[in-house]
C-alpha cells in the first residue's frame, strides 16, 4: 500500500479541549492522562471525559490515553463489514518509539462479534451476501487471537488477551458501536513481556490497520514476510509524520457483493505528563 501525506480533518468530540495540529507532516494528537486504571473490557465507560477523534475518512473514532504505565488504545466504528474482517483477519497496531512511521513493535487482535450480532446490527434475520463470500473463506469463530511481534526480541507469537503476558486487548458491541480496546506496557520489555520503551511526555508514531478479507483463518495470521519475519513498511525514525488511505474496493460488477476498504491511518500522539498536582 502507497502511504500518502495529505491535510486530513479530525473532529474532536469529546468535551475536553486538546491540541490538534493538522500540518503537512501529518496528523498529531494528544493523549489524556488516565485519572485511574482502565479496565480493557471493550466498553467506553472509561473513556468518558477521554479525548475520543472522529476519524472523518474511515468514518471511525479513536482515543489515546495513558498513565504512568500504560498506554491505552480504543477503536470504535458502526459499520458490520469492518466488524467482520476484523473477527477474521484482525485489526493491527504498530506503535513507533521514535514518533515515525516503524512497524518494529505491533499487535494484532483477531475477534469480535458472532455471525448473528453481525446479522443483528445489518437488521437481517438470514445470512446476507456480504456474509456468504467471507464464510467460505475463513471459518467462524469467536475464540480471540491476539499476537504481538517486537523487532529484535522475539517473532510474532500468540499472547493472552488478559495482560497478564503486558499487552491486553478487548472487544465488545457497545451501544451498538463495534469497539476495540487496547492497553500496552510503556515500560521496556523482556523475556516474552511485550513493552513500548516510552515514557509519559513523549511523542510515538501510532498506526492501525484493519478491513482485510484475504488472510487464512485459524494459527498466527500471516502478515508481509511471514511469521517471524518484519511486518512490511517503515524503518526505524522517519520524523513526525502521518496520514490516512484506503485500499481499492474489492468486489465489483454483476452479483458479487461490495467488499469494505482497506483502511490504513497513521498519525503522532505525544503521551501525557503526569499531572503537577500529583
Amino acid at each position: 500500500m502507497i502511504h500518502t501525506t495529505s491535510h486530513r480533518t479530525l473532529i474532536l468530540i469529546s468535551i475536553l479541549t486538546v491540541g490538534l495540529i493538522a500540518s503537512c507532516n501529518g496528523l498529531e494528537t494528544e493523549s489524556t492522562w488516565g485519572e485511574t486504571p482502565m479496565v480493557i473490557d471493550g466498553l467506553a465507560d472509561d473513556w468518558r471525559g477521554i479525548s475520543i477523534f472522529y476519524l472523518e475518512d474511515n468514518n471511525a473514532s479513536l482515543g489515546f490515553a495513558n498513565d504512568s504505565t500504560r498506554l491505552y488504545i480504543l477503536l470504535r466504528f458502526r459499520d458490520p463489514r469492518w466488524a467482520s474482517t476484523i473477527r477474521r483477519s484482525g485489526l493491527t497496531f504498530w506503535i513507533d518509539a521514535e514518533g515515525g512511521k516503524s512497524k518494529d513493535f505491533q499487535v494484532r487482535y483477531r475477534g469480535g462479534p458472532s455471525q448473528e450480532e453481525l446479522r443483528a446490527s445489518k437488521g437481517e434475520t438470514v445470512p446476507g451476501d456480504m456474509d456468504r463470500p467471507m464464510d467460505m473463506m475463513m471459518p467462524d469463530t469467536n475464540q480471540p487471537l491476539f499476537t504481538c511481534y517486537d523487532e529484535g526480541r522475539i517473532v510474532e507469537m500468540e499472547i493472552p488477551v488478559d495482560g497478564s503476558a503486558g499487552p491486553a486487548a478487548a472487544f465488545s458491541l457497545d451501544e451498538g458501536f463495534f469497539t476495540y480496546e487496547f492497553s500496552l506496557p510503556l515500560d521496556e520489555s523482556s523475556v516474552r513481556y511485550y513493552g513500548l520503551s516510552v515514557v509519559p511526555g513523549q511523542w510515538v508514531g501510532v498506526g492501525a490497520k484493519w478491513g482485510e478479507v484475504g488472510r487464512q483463518g485459524g494459527g498466527i495470521p500471516d502478515g508481509p514476510g511471514g511469521m517471524g519475519g518484519r511486518p512490511g513498511g517503515g524503518g526505524k525514525g522517519g520524523g513526525r509524520g502521518g496520514g490516512m488511505s484506503g485500499g481499492g474496493r474489492r468486489g465489483g460488477g454483476g452479483q458479487r457483493p461490495k467488499m469494505p476498504e482497506v483502511q490504513e491511518v497513521w498519525l503522532t500522539t505525544r503521551l501525557a505528563d503526569l499531572p503537577q498536582d500529583e
